[in-house]
């Protein structure tokens, strides 16, 4: 019973400082519009006389005055002070403001428009005032206390604590500018769950990975036999590596994903009426799509995003609903142009794989263009470039080749040795990875191959 006579008697008195301030600053709309008023007949030099230059410097002294009374209600909500304050710096009399150029009158009249429209802002503020939605004293409150207090700094821990606690407050608080430890904690933000997923994949099949692990040392010579306390923490050893490779290549994916849905995200907010800079929405973006609260719920990092677009970007809550909509909207549809396009361009290129043991390659003669010579050997089951087909004459025979790329540089494979194959989309990942597994295993045999003749 207490505690709502308590309530009741705390929402009084709210009703009683919400009325306070609405006549406080009634009042002084009432001074300022009685000043404006004599501060454009003070435009027209001829009509200056000493009792409307009296009037108006009593003016100066009443807004002054009065001017203490509203600052405790706006409490730098729309910064009357300091618009007010900047008006009054250049309008010091009448005969002033008449000898000014035009530029200047400019530029004043600019001044008291912003700061009319703060009054009515801050009047409308009054009128419709609820402690519920009070947000900003708190954050002012804040600042006061720490004048350099950025919502962004600290720990990681901390700042992802901020942000699934106090979005309202974390979003409002960050400030324009560079943000030099964002990209470290986008990186922390996806490196973590990534690792966290392969390793339960890793972890659910195990033997598979071991295997895996275990071919790789035995192709790449690391390893002679799989017994032993030895070999077994070097297979682990490398499937721990292969795990990492993942979870950073993952990684590199998702901030690419990050950046790309900032820029789409930025620009559905300025089509919305957003104000700040792109760095701003970069940090909207990133800090919206902390992977670990999303990793919870995904649903509570879209409105993470959302109440970031609302705060920082200065939206409205529904156009900033429409604004991450159309952001993401353009972010799957920039993928899928991409990938298209990917698809397009590399999805039509040919290569060569090797299907002979022990394939020849040669090379022209730089003397006789129209022969070839042996110059090396290649491995079964390679893929090599094709850029075409030739013939020349190896031993008084005529022998058609491919061209290939090999190395670097193009050298010639009997056509009996291969066969021309093109990957298409479906067939592209696996492509690019067994291309790389073929350069990083060659890289590694080479190596191989230099350490034993340094050895022996």
């Amino acid at each position: 019973m207490s505690a709502s006579v308590g309530l009741e008697h705390r929402r009084r008195q709210l009703k009683i400082y919400q009325k306070q301030w609405i006549e406080t600053v009634g009042d002084f709309i009432g001074l300022w519009d009685r000043f404006d008023a004599l501060y454009l007949q003070g435009i027209a030099p001829d009509e200056v006389t000493d009792e409307k230059e009296d009037a108006f410097l009593e003016f100066q002294g009443a807004i002054v005055e009065q001017l203490v009374k509203v600052e405790p209600v706006d409490h730098e909500r729309f910064g009357v002070r300091d618009l007010v304050m900047a008006v009054l710096h250049d309008a010091l009399s009448l005969r002033h403001l008449a000898r000014q150029s035009e530029f200047q009158q400019r530029r004043l009249h600019g001044r008291w428009t912003e700061a009319s429209e703060a009054l009515s802002k801050l009047r409308h503020f009054c009128e419709t005032y609820s402690p519920k939605f009070d947000k900003a004293s708190r954050l002012v409150r804040v600042r006061r206390a720490n004048p350099f207090w950025d919502p962004a700094a600290g720990a990681f821990r901390a700042t992802l604590t901020k942000i699934a606690l106090g979005p309202v407050t974390f979003f409002a608080g960050l400030r324009p500018g560079p943000d030099k430890k964002m990209n470290m904690f986008l990186f922390k933000s996806v490196i973590t769950p990534s690792l966290f997923v392969f390793l339960v994949l890793a972890i659910a099949h195990l033997e598979t990975v071991q295997q895996m692990a275990y071919n790789f040392t035995l192709t790449t010579g690391v390893l002679l036999e799989k017994e032993g306390v030895v070999p077994k923490l070097v297979i682990h050893f490398f499937a721990l590596l292969g795990v990492g490779i993942l979870a950073l290549v993952t990684s590199g994916v998702l901030m690419l994903l990050v950046w790309l849905h900032a820029g789409t995200l930025h620009v559905a907010s300025k089509l919305l009426g957003g104000t700040e800079d792109l760095r701003m929405t970069r940090k909207i973006v990133v800090y919206g799509w902390a992977p670990l609260v999303a990793l919870v719920t995904a649903p509570y990092a879209i409105v993470l995003q959302i109440i970031g677009v609302n705060k920082a970007q200065k939206v409205s809550p529904v156009l900033a609903v429409l604004a991450w909509l159309v952001g993401t909207a353009l972010l799957v549809a920039l993928v899928i142009g991409i990938l298209f396009a990917a698809y397009r361009v590399t999805g039509q290129i040919p290569y060569v794989e090797v299907t002979a043991v022990g394939a020849k390659t040669y090379e022209r003669d730089s003397a006789q263009p129209d022969r070839a010579r042996p110059v090396g050997q290649v491995d079964s089951g390679k893929r090599l470039g094709y850029r075409g087909k030739v013939k020349a004459t190896v031993r008084k025979e005529t022998v058609r080749f491919y061209r290939v790329g090999l190395g670097g540089k193009e050298v010639l494979l009997r056509e009996e040795d291969g066969v021309v194959k093109e990957y298409s989309f479906s067939r592209l990942v696996p492509y690019v990875a067994a291309v790389t597994r073929d350069k990083v295993l060659h890289v590694v045999q080479r190596l191989s191959r230099e350490i034993g003749a340094e050895a022996q």
